[in-house]
């Protein structure tokens, strides 16, 4: 005889899962006290929106779906629904596990009734309400199995309530159905024509080539076989805000510095793991004739583009990089020294604002990051949240290595940070550098009562909040000469409630 609570955490520990984040309560008191016995560390967090934002980042990190836990039957779930909203944009793994109804009250005005198959259903992968305990192991292995395979993303299983705490003797099903896509990774013969095509449009090309590296190039694993690609052709590159450290970007191709110009005269784009949305102007500062070459797993989100290679990233630079085994790439090198000198142009506007910064004695976003960069590890983790925040710390705080970058990422949400910062933190081996989460005061309200969770786990993360009284510009007169809605309290001692907690 077996209890629902201990088949879960059988097939958990049979997934790899290391941990698990939600707020505990009736009826998964039991089942969250139990997951430490199978080798998984369960994060009782303050809100379920921080614990399923920290459930979707872990997913991207680790490359193994994060699972968030949620109780109480409707707000439980409700609470968590953003950080699922946030896996889905992002497309990461993740497994959320919820409590449903009793079966024997289900559609009967049961305290916190939800049909919540229906509500979750139109923003996660997969959804089913698990009924018979002896299919559940099952369900849950065809659940990451679902939230891994092709387009990342989320999963939801749900149990009734009356039967995740009762004992009955289980009947394990087979996995015979995990072997049935064992031939997905090998490329069709269309596939590999594809890319021997885009091989000689490269060597063919103007040597204008431009990589676009994006997050999707970061989850795919893809650093070692992309930094070889391009640091033996000399193809200049740029970096997505969460593409960072793919290849390192105190690499001499790194042209983050000179975007704008890259984009604009570029002949050849190779978009990697990013997409042609609003992150990008949806191609709007392309030059008009250039080709634009878009590598993405989610053939949905192929933009209007040239040429559309789908697929796994890694796998498909590591049969590029075998088809230029004994082919060279010619980079324009004239263009490449202007790439340059427009890098070093812009370098030197930023130097004349950090001058007058200084000169002026006050403290802003660009001498605050200036400090900043001056003392933060490049292998850091860096957590950045909050609209002047994320944009201003791009330009000063670089990385060498990938998934050291976490931010607001496609959606843009706020209150992803402090969770993002216990996911990293908890994924970190022992001897890695804290987590660096910086936060505007307004994103730092959204979580700030999960540093009562840092301090309760111990965990190596530094929070550094940037206090300019309010969202986005800070306080100033509205037209009326009264507050406007953007100020916030003035001289707020944030840093008094880390005290209070001990940290």
């Amino acid at each position: 005889m077996l209890s629902g609570e201990t088949v879960i955490c059988e097939a958990l520990k049979e997934l790899s899962i290391n941990q698990a984040f939600g707020v505990p309560g009736h009826p998964i008191v039991q089942l969250c006290n139990r997951l430490s016995c199978y080798g998984i560390k369960y994060i009782s967090m303050r809100n379920e929106q921080s614990a399923s934002y920290a459930a979707s980042v872990i997913g991207y990190i680790t490359n193994n779906p994060g699972v968030c836990i949620t109780v109480a039957v409707g707000p439980g779930l409700l609470h968590a629904l953003p950080g699922i909203g946030n896996s889905k944009a992002n497309k990461w793994p993740m497994i959320i596990l919820s409590v449903g109804v009793a079966t024997s009250q289900a559609s009967l005005g049961a305290f916190q009734d939800e049909n919540q198959i229906a509500l979750v259903s139109p923003i996660v992968k997969w959804a089913v309400r698990c009924e018979n305990v002896n299919s559940w192991r099952t369900l849950l292995h065809q659940a990451h199995y679902v939230a891994t395979k092709g387009t990342p993303g989320p999963v939801y299983l749900e149990f009734p309530a009356d039967i995740i705490q009762e004992n009955v003797t289980v009947h394990n099903g087979r996995l015979d159905y995990l072997t049935r896509e064992n031939i997905e990774n090998e490329l069709s013969l269309g596939a590999l024509q594809s890319l021997h095509n885009l091989v000689e449009t490269l060597i063919k090309s103007d040597g204008k080539l431009l990589v676009i590296i994006g997050k999707g190039a970061a989850y795919s694993r893809s650093e070692v076989v992309l930094t070889e690609f391009i640091t033996r052709h000399k193809i200049p590159f740029i970096s997505m805000p969460m593409g960072k450290g793919v290849v390192s970007e105190f690499n001499e191709l790194n042209m983050n510095a000179a975007r704008n110009f890259a984009m604009r005269s570029a002949s050849v784009i190779l978009i990697v793991g990013a997409r042609l949305n609003w992150m990008l102007n949806y191609g709007k500062k392309f030059n008009l004739k250039s080709k634009i070459i878009h590598f993405e797993i989610d053939s949905n989100e192929f933009g209007n583009v040239d040429m559309r290679i789908g697929g796994d990233i890694k796998e498909n630079f590591e049969l590029i990089n075998k088809f230029l085994d004994n082919k060279r790439i010619t980079i324009n090198e004239v263009w490449l020294s202007e790439l340059k000198n427009n890098c070093l142009e812009n370098a030197k506007n930023v130097a004349k604002i950090m001058t007058r910064v200084e000169e002026s004695g006050l403290m802003n976003y660009h001498q605050a990051f200036n400090i900043l960069n001056k003392v933060v590890n490049n292998d850091s983790v860096v957590v950045c949240e909050g609209s002047n925040t994320m944009d201003i710390s791009r330009l000063f705080i670089k990385h060498s290595k990938p998934r050291k970058r976490l931010d607001a990422g496609t959606n843009g949400a706020m209150g992803v940070g402090l969770g993002y910062a216990i996911a990293a933190a908890l994924s970190a081996p022992s001897e890695a550098e804290p987590v660096i989460c910086i936060q505007g005061d307004s994103a730092f309200g959204f979580s700030a009562m999960e540093l009562e969770t840092i301090s309760r786990y111990n965990l190596k993360i530094i929070a550094i909040v940037l206090n300019n009284s309010g969202i986005y510009t800070g306080r100033r007169l509205n037209l009326a000469g009264d507050q406007p809605v953007t100020t916030l309290s003035k001289n707020c001692r944030y840093e008094l409630i880390a005290k209070a907690f001990k940290g």
